[in-house]
C-alpha cells in the first residue's frame, strides 16, 4: 500500500484472494483516505474480521471517494471483540459515498444483522447491497435489511453477479436475458429501472394502496402529487413481468389503464388503515408491467440516473381525520345549572321570615343563623331585634 501511494490517480484496486488479515486494513484504510481518484475496492475472499472491516468504512465515511466495496466471504461476522458491530452500524448510518456494497457470506450473527439493519433505514445513498448468506436477515425490494424466515441455500447465491467495474457489469447485464431475475435485489446489479404506477382519484382522504409481485403483494401507500389527476407512487422495478394490484376502500381491484393477466391470488393482508385494517384479497386477473434491463442505471462517472427513487424511502402512513361531532346549542337543562332553584318573591319571604326567627332564639355568642357562615359576637347586642337587624343588613341580604 505505501507503494501504491505515488500513484495518486489509483481509481480501481483488486485484493481478493491475499489471505489479508485485519493487521493489513490499517493500510488499506489509509491508502483510501489519501487517494482522490479512488472508487473500487475488491477484498472478497480474505481474511478480514468485523474489526477490520469498520477500519475499512470509517476511511471511506470521512476522507475518500470510494463507490464501491467489496467484502464478501470474509469473517466479518467474527471478531475479538464486540465492539465492531457498534462502529460498523455507525459507519454504515453516516456512510454518503459508497453506492454499492457486498457483504454476503461474513458469518454475521442474528443479532449482529438487527443492529447493521437499523443503522442502514437513514442510509439513502447505498443503491445497491449484498447481504446473502448471513444470519437471517436478506435486502428486500426497497433497499431495506429485513428478517427473513427462509434462509437463502449457500449454493443457490453463486448465481449473483460479482461486483466491480461498470464495463464488466453492463457487458453481464447486455449478456442476460430480459425476465432473468437473480433474486439479490440489488437494483445495480440487477438492472432494475424507475417508473410510474398511477390509480385514478377516487375520494378525498381515501387511501390508496399499490401492491407489487417483488414486494409479497404488501401494500405501499400511494400519494398525490400536482400535475397528476390521481394517485402516483414512484417505485424501482425489476426487469422483466411484474403483476400487481391496487387495494381501495379495503377491497382489492385492478386498473384497466395497465395490461391485465390471468393470475389466482387468494390471501389476507395486513394494512395501515384503521377503517380497514385486514384485506381479503380473491382475485383471477391482475395487473402487470414488463421492463426491460436497465443497463445505464449508473453513468460513467459513478452517479446513479434514477431521480425519483431512493432506497429505503420513508414509509408512508395515513391518517384518516376523525369525524366532527355536531355542536349542540346551550341550555340550562343541558347545563349544570339544570337543578338550580329559581329564586321568587314567596321564597325570598321565607328566607327572611326563617332567619329572624334563628336570630330571636340565639342571643348569645355563636353562628345567629343557619344559613349565615360568619360568627357573629351578638353578646354585645342586648336586644334580639338590634341583633336580627345587624344580622338582615350585613350578612343576610336576601
Amino acid at each position: 500500500c505505501k507503494q501504491l501511494l505515488d500513484h495518486p490517480k489509483l481509481s480501481t484496486l483488486n485484493l481478493a484472494k491475499n489471505r489479508i488479515t485485519d493487521s493489513g486494513c490499517g493500510a488499506i484504510s489509509q491508502l483510501v483516505s489519501e487517494t482522490f481518484y479512488f472508487t473500487t475496492l475488491l477484498l472478497h475472499w480474505n481474511y478480514i474480521t468485523g474489526d477490520g472491516a469498520a477500519k475499512i468504512l470509517s476511511a471511506a465515511a470521512r476522507y475518500g471517494s470510494m463507490k464501491v466495496l467489496d467484502l464478501s466471504w470474509n469473517s466479518i461476522g467474527r471478531a475479538k471483540t464486540k465492539v465492531f458491530v457498534k462502529q460498523l452500524a455507525e459507519n454504515l448510518a453516516t456512510q454518503e459515498n459508497i453506492m454499492h456494497m457486498d457483504l454476503s457470506h461474513n458469518k454475521i450473527k442474528r443479532e449482529h444483522c438487527k443492529e447493521i439493519s437499523d443503522a442502514l433505514t437513514p442510509n439513502h445513498t447505498l443503491w445497491g447491497l449484498h447481504f446473502a448468506d448471513n444470519e437471517g436477515y436478506t435486502v428486500d425490494a426497497k433497499g431495506y435489511l429485513v428478517e427473513d424466515a427462509l434462509d437463502v441455500p449457500v449454493g443457490a447465491q453463486h448465481i449473483e453477479h460479482r461486483i466491480g467495474k461498470l464495463e464488466t457489469l453492463r457487458k453481464s447485464l447486455k449478456a442476460s436475458r430480459r425476465g432473468r431475475k437473480q433474486g439479490s435485489n440489488c437494483w445495480i446489479c440487477e438492472g432494475w429501472s424507475e417508473a410510474a404506477v398511477e390509480y385514478p382519484l377516487m375520494k378525498l382522504n381515501e387511501p390508496v394502496y399499490l401492491n407489487l409481485e417483488c414486494d409479497d403483494y404488501k401494500p405501499d401507500l400511494m400519494y398525490t402529487e400536482p400535475g397528476v389527476s390521481g394517485y402516483v407512487l414512484w417505485r424501482m422495478w425489476p426487469p422483466g413481468r411484474t403483476r400487481f394490484f391496487f387495494t381501495v376502500e379495503g377491497k382489492a381491484v385492478i386498473s384497466f389503464k395497465y395490461p391485465v393477466m390471468r393470475c389466482r391470488i387468494k390471501r389476507r393482508m395486513k394494512t395501515d388503515d384503521e377503517l380497514y385494517p385486514f384485506v381479503d384479497v380473491n382475485l383471477t386477473e391482475v395487473n402487470y408491467m414488463i421492463n426491460d434491463i436497465n443497463t445505464s442505471i449508473v453513468n460513467d462517472v459513478n452517479e446513479v440516473t434514477a431521480i425519483n427513487c431512493v432506497p429505503r424511502p420513508v414509509a408512508g402512513f395515513h391518517f384518516r381525520p376523525k369525524a366532527k361531532k355536531a355542536r349542540i346549542p346551550w341550555s340550562i337543562p343541558i347545563s349544570l345549572f339544570k337543578d338550580y332553584i329559581v329564586d321568587t318573591d314567596v321564597r325570598a319571604e321565607c328566607e327572611r321570615r326563617l332567619c329572624l326567627r334563628s336570630a330571636s332564639r340565639r342571643i348569645g355568642g355563636g353562628w345567629c343563623s343557619p344559613r349565615c357562615r360568619t360568627k357573629l359576637c351578638c353578646s354585645a347586642r342586648k336586644s334580639s331585634g338590634e341583633t336580627t337587624a345587624l344580622c338582615i343588613s350585613v350578612h343576610h341580604r336576601i
